[in-house]
């Protein structure tokens, strides 16, 4: 018969003295039937079926090298790794390119590893000893287990730390020599399981690894520094040797160096062996292999040397800068590294035109690391390779150089880890000011509204870059699409006290989810009032207009903070949607304009681009323009609400400064409509009025600056100063003399409040 060799799956034929060591796996019970009882059709499938789990028996330990390959080249046990390496040699060529392809944390995989470890000092071989576990049996009349697990051990020291545990056999007469075998003992668990001892907690202890240099690489001694002088000899026991082990002697049947135990331990004498894993890495580690000689295998298995980590550096960039004797660095010119360690820019760029650089972005990488400019081009590929391999900390500098809208979902996509998460916030700084994004399309939103509701909230960074983005483009939008809705121009009032919504938070009746129940809004203090009386009443509270039960009263959200959990308390977190009638209800509860009028003009497609249908999804409100209008003129309404009773414009300069709401000290022209639509009760939904208004403004404006031109030589078209408003013949005067014989120009020069007429004529 044939052995299975699970490192290639494949037979291999040989001789029993000849024969690989076996791996034992337990096969899934649809494979472990006999072939000669069941038909051919059976046969040739179940014949398929081990051939399948053979290739994935064998790529599964292709990948296992690979993790350990790494892990031994980042605590730099150079033996070890080329040990590993010289086992996956047996993998498929595939299969090796894939396990040499693992990358730690910052992407640095075990051939770059190698290349950093040149330049530093090899560890000592006894650090091999980390994570062992060290099996000892003492005493002559009634012996009893000792165990100690080495956990770290110090580099420059050899100084360790770990635990150790006794287990005492609960009757006299105990089999050492069967049952469980010492290598086996708390190899991958600290919890030991044997139930015929009892078991001592564990105890921390420090100790010292000593490397005698008269015998070297052969003679080693173990310290534990427990008060009682423990001390142990540790020699390797080759394959078929015996090692004293109690009272009887322990046989090596393993085809590795075991590694034995011998000498004191508590004051009395010991003999342990250590598992199998930690022997083989100390036998690896006393092989003199280094750094180089693990590259250049890695190299010869198939490991990239232009892939690139996180850092900027590739295994060949990093070769170059440190390592002029490198296999890697073959066809290079010693002169152009020279140029390159001195920072020359053209010297980076003569070896990316050179065909080491074809088609390879590690050099541009590697520039950009080295603080040098780099082509465009250049900067766009290797943003590109960044989202392809993975490199979020590189994208990051990239982006510094070059834009990375096109990224946008890719990263948002990855921001649940905090580098990509720093790339997307990046790519959405990267927008002018007042010039529309390319990811500002009804497309993204959708989608990123829809990865919110399934709990992905790295989304929400979209959000707050549109929100940023309407308040970049404000002071343009007012002067293009003015947004005026005037106090006292409609809006849904309170049905108990018939005061107007929009003046203050309106509340919503709630169910147990803190959804709103209905489209009926109370104002804050009559919400506070009616739920009080119905408690004290002890009646079931309900909504005075439709009579719905509600569970209590809740505040609407702010409208400005957070669209979408504005949208969610009206719609309820079961549908997803919300009523349009309901929708604009809401809307006319928070701005000074009746729902129907709202109704109409989205019928009409003043504010929509696309038909509001009778259900509107959160999306679907984001997108079509009544979000954007909605917001634009809340942020208007609030702005306006907070500045109270206009002053008379007689009084110029106070006239100014109350309507440069900029606080730039120059009266733009926008800032001016504002002033004359809310003075003469102008809204946004009144399309003639407005144009009718906007025109005589602009007719006004081209008057000053002819004047001013005329008088000065010069003028700024743009906005009006302070003393040129309020001077005499100044830009105050023309409105005057334009605006205040219109219908309701009296609200240039509003009349005094009663209660301040009244003080005014008790101080004379």
């Amino acid at each position: 018969s044939s052995d299975l060799d699970v490192r290639q799956g494949v037979p291999l034929s040989g001789t029993a003295s000849a024969a690989l060591p076996l791996t034992v796996v337990a096969l899934p019970p649809g494979l472990a039937v006999d072939a000669q009882q069941c038909s051919p059709e059976e046969a040739a499938a179940l014949a398929d079926k081990r051939a399948e789990q053979s290739a994935a028996f064998a790529v599964s330990y292709a990948e296992a090298l690979g993790r350990a390959t790494l892990t031994a080249v980042t605590t730099r046990q150079w033996g070890y790794a080329t040990a590993l390496l010289q086992e996956l040699r047996l993998a498929p060529e595939a299969q090796r390119r894939k396990a040499l392809a693992e990358a730690d944390p910052t992407r640095k995989t075990a051939l770059r590893m190698c290349v950093d470890g040149l330049i530093r000092e090899r560890p000592p071989v006894l650090q091999a000893l980390e994570g062992s576990c060290l099996t000892a049996l003492l005493g002559p009349t009634r012996p009893y287990w000792w165990i100690l697990r080495i956990k770290t051990v110090c580099a420059n020291t050899l100084w360790f730390n770990g635990n150790v545990v006794i287990g005492v056999p609960r009757a006299r007469g105990h089999d050492f020599a069967g049952g469980r075998r010492p290598w086996t003992a708390l190899v991958g668990s600290w919890d030991p399981d044997w139930e015929d001892c009892r078991w001592s907690k564990e105890q921390e202890y420090n100790g010292q690894l000593h490397h005698d240099s008269e015998d070297a690489g052969q003679a080693f001694r173990l310290c534990l520094d427990d008060g009682t002088d423990t001390e142990l000899k540790l020699r390797f026991t080759a394959p078929g040797e015996a090692a004293p082990f109690g009272q009887s002697q322990f046989r090596n049947a393993l085809g590795l160096p075991l590694l034995a135990a011998s000498g004191k331990i508590g004051g009395k004498s010991g003999f342990g062996i250590f598992d199998p894993t930690a022997c083989a890495r100390l036998a690896a580690e006393i092989e003199a292999c280094g750094p180089r000689e693990t590259a250049r295998l890695a190299l010869q298995l198939g490991a990239d040397p232009r892939a690139l980590a996180d850092d900027g550096l590739s295994p060949y960039t990093a070769a170059i800068l440190r390592d002029r004797k490198s296999d890697l660095l073959a066809g290079l010119d010693a002169g152009l590294r020279l140029r390159i360690l001195r920072s020359d820019p053209r010297a980076w760029a003569e070896v990316a035109r050179s065909s080491a650089g074809d088609g390879h972005c590690d050099l541009a990488a590697g520039a950009l690391s080295r603080g040098l400019p780099i082509p465009d081009q250049m900067a766009e590929e290797l943003l590109n390779y960044c989202f392809r391999a993975d490199l979020p900390l590189l994208a990051l500098r990239v982006l510094a150089r070059v834009d990375g809208q096109r990224f946008l979902l890719v990263a948002l996509e990855r921001a649940s880890h905090n580098p990509w998460l720093r790339a997307a916030e990046r790519i959405l700084s990267q927008g002018r000011p007042g010039q529309k994004p390319q990811w500002l399309t009804a497309q993204t939103l959708r989608y990123a509204v829809g990865e919110i509701h399934k709990g992905r909230h790295q989304f929400r960074l979209l959000l707050s870059a549109l929100l940023k983005f309407f308040q970049s483009r404000e002071a343009e939008e007012f002067a293009e699409r003015p947004c005026v809705l005037p106090l006292g121009s409609g809006g849904a009032e309170c049905p108990i006290c018939f005061e107007p919504l929009c003046r203050g938070t309106p509340a919503a009746f709630v169910d147990p989810m803190d959804c709103a129940i209905c489209p009926h809004f109370l104002c804050g203090s009559c919400s506070r009032g009616y739920s009080s009386a119905t408690n004290l009443q002890g009646e079931v509270l309900r909504c005075p207009e439709c009579r719905r039960h509600a569970g209590t009263m809740g505040d609407m959200p702010s409208f400005g903070e957070d669209p979408l959990v504005w949208f969610t308390f009206l719609a309820g977190s079961t549908t997803g949607a919300i009523a349009r009638s309901m929708l604009l209800r809401a809307i006319s509860a928070i701005l000074p304009v009746d729902a129907d009028v709202l109704e109409a003009a989205v019928d009409s497609g003043e504010i929509c681009s696309e038909p509001l249908g009778q259900e509107v999804s959160s999306a679907e409100f984001l997108t079509n323009g009544l979000y954007a209008w909605t917001w634009r003129h809340w942020q208007e309404h609030q702005r306006c609400v907070r500045l109270g009773r206009a002053p008379d414009l007689s009084d110029g300069k106070e006239w100014f400064r109350y309507w440069n709401l900029s606080k730039s000290g120059r009266l733009s022209r926008s800032e001016v409509l504002r002033a004359i639509l809310r003075t003469f009760g102008v809204g946004s939904l009144e399309k003639g009025r407005m144009t009718e208004f906007r025109e005589k403004l602009d007719k006004l404006w081209e008057t000053w600056c002819f004047q001013q031109r005329q008088r000065y030589g010069r003028c700024d078209a743009s906005c009006v100063s302070c003393d040129e408003f309020a001077a005499d013949g100044g830009f105050g005067d023309l409105l005057h003399e334009a605006f205040s014989l219109e219908p309701g120009g009296q609200g240039l020069h509003p009349q005094p409040l009663p209660e301040a007429g009244s003080a005014a004529s008790a101080a004379k």
